[in-house]
């Protein structure tokens, strides 16, 4: 369970209005998670290249619950080591030992299936969307990511202010 660490102007509303936005944010990113991970098996099965395995990309089911009257964001616990691929500023985070592109046993290295869904994100959505600020776990066969970021770019190049606070637009897409 995550609280909001800043205390909302506007009192209880705010603060679930934050919140909510934090639940579209999450189910946007895993719906989005979905059809990277469709289109990447369309690719690769249409593909005449060597098979490549990429594990699927999935962000959990998230809730709000009020408790003491304050509400709380809930997201599925984890098991592994938390590891985070990029920011929602423009940095790529590497893991060492994950810079080999594929391993010995044609399985794409960790860090790059994170960096190829976010700029997946940005080309599907024609530059509308950018899911970053990637975290989680990455079990060895899938990436369990929570919390993410989404820019997002409306009309007038405008951040549309779906995402919440973190939700930079076009500025958070150029970075």
């Amino acid at each position: 369970a995550k609280e909001n660490k800043h205390i909302e102007r506007g009192g209880w509303h705010a603060e679930l209005s934050f919140h909510h936005k934090s639940l579209v944010t999450q189910a946007t990113a895993r719906a989005l998670a979905q059809q990277f991970n469709i289109a990447v098996q369309t690719a690769l099965a249409s593909s005449s290249t060597p098979a490549v395995e990429l594990p699927p990309v999935e962000f959990g089911t998230c809730f709000l619950a009020i408790a003491h009257g304050r509400p709380l964001f809930l997201e599925p616990r984890l098991q592994g080591r938390f590891q985070k691929w990029n920011s929602n500023c423009g940095a790529v985070h590497y893991i060492e030992g994950e810079e080999e592109a594929v391993d010995s046993d044609g399985v794409a290295a960790a860090v790059h299936v994170p960096q190829a869904f976010t700029h997946w994100t940005h080309h599907a959505s024609g530059g509308r969307r950018m899911v970053c600020d990637l975290q989680g776990v990455f079990t060895g066969e899938v990436y369990q990511l929570v919390d993410p970021v989404i820019h997002s770019v409306g009309d007038g190049g405008h951040r549309t202010g779906k995402f919440s606070r973190t939700d930079r637009g076009s500025h958070g897409v150029v970075d």
